[in-house]
């Protein structure tokens, strides 16, 4: 168990690197710095004056790039190789969602549209899906399978297999904060107000519906090995719940509303980030 201290603003995005040996931390004032193993922490971006809240980070595949969403502030992402903050070229502005693809595809949503950036070339890809808003995408590699949600009443769950032409789409009770593909890829979960909905993509029919959060659930996660779906909310909790939807465990590290979660990439440990740039990693099991 291991309690860090980050930038003194509410910590509202976590990734890990590939490696996992590094963790970059957004921040609500528009703070990203990077967390290593040994706890010492690099500024990649300061608070800002009426800086944007940063709400979400992505690293490359081969950990070349920091994609961040959410600072107007500063540049699409973070040149490792070069040291500096570079555009991605992509003209619709702001970004509000992102997610990598691979092969240096991009899913990235905006207030207006949904689209495949290819980042070698510097172009869309086709086909383009126009939307009233994006607020959070999911990436399913194997199937090459994507979905996104949209904010305020947007109450459309969207996912597309990218070898099709058409997108379908689920009906929510309320727009997502947060989605998460199983890893198999026949499951979504869809953080939505206090509660957690699983469809079955197939059936776009909700199989489960976990509840038990006081507060508003942030963010949604299932692990790697897909055992098991870690949640994150304001009630300042974590919790895990096994595949029939019963809940398995609950954690309160005492860091404040948890706005951000995120595993290791082999599935080992978590991460939490709460109020006060307060963070918590630990070992799952």
């Amino acid at each position: 168990m291991l309690f860090l201290q980050g930038p003194k603003a509410t910590i509202s995005a976590l990734a890990f690197s590939p490696d996992g040996e590094l963790l970059a931390l957004g921040g609500s004032a528009g703070s990203i710095d990077l967390l290593d193993v040994n706890g010492e922490l690099t500024h990649l971006a300061p608070d800002v004056v009426n800086g944007s809240t940063v709400s979400g980070l992505v690293f490359s595949d081969d950990s070349s790039r920091l994609y961040q969403v959410g600072n107007t502030q500063c540049r699409d992402y973070y040149d490792f190789g070069e040291k500096h903050w570079q555009s991605l070229g992509f003209s619709e502005q702001p970004i509000t969602a992102l997610a990598e693809l691979g092969e240096g595809v991009l899913a990235i949503g905006t207030g207006q549209s949904f689209r495949l950036w290819d980042t070698k070339r510097k172009t869309s890809l086709v086909p383009q899906f126009r939307e009233p808003s994006v607020k959070t995408i999911a990436v399913h590699r194997d199937s090459r399978t994507v979905a996104w949600g949209g904010s305020g009443s947007n109450r459309i769950l969207k996912f597309w297999q990218t070898t099709k032409l058409e997108a379908q789409q689920i009906m929510l009770k309320q727009s997502s904060n947060s989605l998460s593909f199983h890893p198999e890829g026949e499951l979504i979960a869809s953080a939505f107000d206090w509660q957690i909905s699983i469809f079955s993509l197939a059936t776009q029919i909700e199989k489960l519906n976990l509840q038990g959060h006081t507060g508003r659930v942030s963010h949604v996660s299932y692990h790697p090995s897909g055992r098991f779906l870690a949640t994150s909310s304001w009630d300042k909790t974590v919790r895990f719940w096994d595949t029939t939807g019963e809940m398995l465990s609950t954690f309160d590290w005492q860091i404040g509303r948890i706005h951000a979660l995120a595993f290791a990439p082999d599935g080992l440990r978590i991460a939490a980030g709460g109020e006060e740039g307060k963070i918590a990693i630990w070992d799952v099991e």
